[in-house]
């Protein structure tokens, strides 16, 4: 199977950890088994209907049994709306939310950590102690180093979070990766269509797709990943 960003490796596993997604159902990994059979005869069957299947035997009929296999699976996923990678794209904007909240907060206990610095009643208690003055001037660092942290950390998981960024690109990037590996060539026309009759199996209608979308979508995921 084409090789994933170490990213995209585990999130199954990643998204197990977190027990509350019952706002997500039942993620498409873990029905696998049960489901994705259900899914394979549907996708057959869709296949046959739009006139396309001598397309999917001239693809296919290049790859090994385990490359059909890991295509398949694959497509599943990409086709599916409740795969982990969407789990963790809303809860990296989750993320995102709390750490703007803890931001604010760390700005506003700095500002009343340094006015302690800068109190005229205090300044008795604070300035003809070296002691207290050290541990107050530590604790503002302290409150400042973590703001900063949670400043630089902030940009990393907006970009996980982004609306802009498809939580099925790593699929995306697999399926593309598998058929030129196995024909020489990307054809991503014919891809565009078995996609849409992966959507169809699922029962949905799924997004309008193009050489051209899939195109720059995989250009903006090598990108963002320096594949």
């Amino acid at each position: 199977m084409a090789k994933l960003p170490s990213s995209f490796s585990n999130y199954a596993q990643l998204v197990a950890l977190d027990k509350n997604l019952t706002d997500h159902g039942a993620l498409a990994e873990s029905q696998l088994s049960e489901e994705f059979p259900k899914w394979l005869k549907k996708f057959n069957a869709v296949l046959k209907e739009r006139g396309i299947q001598q397309s999917w035997k001239d693809m296919s009929g290049d790859f090994t049994f385990a490359t059909k296999t890991d295509f398949l699976v694959c497509l599943y996923l990409y086709s599916s709306q409740k795969t982990a990678a969407h789990a963790l794209r809303d809860r990296s904007r989750l993320l995102k939310a709390e750490i703007g909240h803890l931001v604010s907060a760390y700005i506003k206990v700095g500002k009343r950590t340094q006015a302690l610095l800068e109190h005229p009643r205090l300044a008795c208690v604070i300035l003809t102690s070296a002691e207290t003055y050290l541990q107050v001037f530590q604790s503002l660092n302290l409150v400042t180093a973590a703001r900063q942290k949670l400043e630089a950390l902030r940009p990393l998981v907006s970009a996980a979070g982004s609306g802009k960024i498809h939580p099925q690109d790593a699929s995306l990037y697999a399926l593309a990766e598998i058929v030129q590996q196995s024909t020489g060539q990307y054809r991503l026309r014919e891809l565009a269509n078995f996609i849409q009759t992966g959507y169809a199996a699922h029962g949905d209608g799924g997004e309008i797709l193009s050489e051209e979308t899939l195109t720059k979508r995989l250009q903006r995921f090598r990108k963002r990943h320096s594949l």
